[in-house]
């Protein structure tokens, strides 16, 4: 069982080696977005925004050569920069990539998912062989038939919220108390008779 158990450790340590061989450089790249499930980007038909994706490069100690394409929602969004590749310096959080979401006219109320692939670009000089890796960042579009709907505001005053929560503390706290009288109270009791 031992032998075994040995066995499955080395083959295990020995793979992690490989692994880690295999990725020499950890890339701390990110693309962040206006717009996510919660924050969906609600347009009207007819309607155009434009709007930016940033890259970062925050952890590691090289730059990133990036490339970015559409891959869903084609009949909507667009890249509008001339060059679809994109240099990220270690430590920037702010390399734009300029979108631009168009609503046809006749469009319909619906949801829609578009979707931008970023990749990196391995450098070319490197003697190891690198495999890049991509993001695939999804910006939900909703699709209004008149003009984009606000956001449901919360008109409880925030006063009444705390109130009530305020509330239940105390009636927690003297829940708490009132149990702890009643028991000691029967310890006692219970304490006295056990003496007679």
């Amino acid at each position: 069982m031992d032998t075994t158990n040995s066995i499955k450790f080395v083959k295990l340590v020995i793979l992690i080696i490989l692994v880690i061989c295999l990725l020499p450089i950890v890339y701390g790249f990110g693309v962040t977005t206006p717009y996510w499930d919660t924050n969906p980007l609600v347009m009207a038909p007819g309607q155009t925004v434009e709007f930016n994706l940033l890259l970062q490069n925050m952890i590691g100690n090289e730059d990133i050569k990036a490339r970015a394409k559409v891959v869903s929602g084609h009949q909507f969004i667009q890249i509008t920069d001339n060059i679809t590749e994109y240099f990220v310096p270690f430590g920037k959080s702010d390399v734009k990539i300029n979108l631009k979401v168009s609503v046809p006219l006749n469009a319909t109320d619906v949801n829609y998912t578009l979707g931008i692939l970023v990749e990196t670009i391995p450098p070319s000089s490197s003697s190891v062989v690198q495999l890049g890796s991509g993001i695939k960042q999804t910006i939900p579009l909703v699709i209004l038939g008149g003009s984009p709907q606000p956001k449901p505001l919360d008109l409880t005053p925030p006063a009444k919220k705390e109130e009530r929560e305020f509330n239940k503390t105390y009636l927690l706290v003297l829940i708490i108390i009132v149990l702890i009288i009643i028991a000691m109270l029967w310890y006692k009791k219970r304490g006295s008779s056990d003496e007679q």
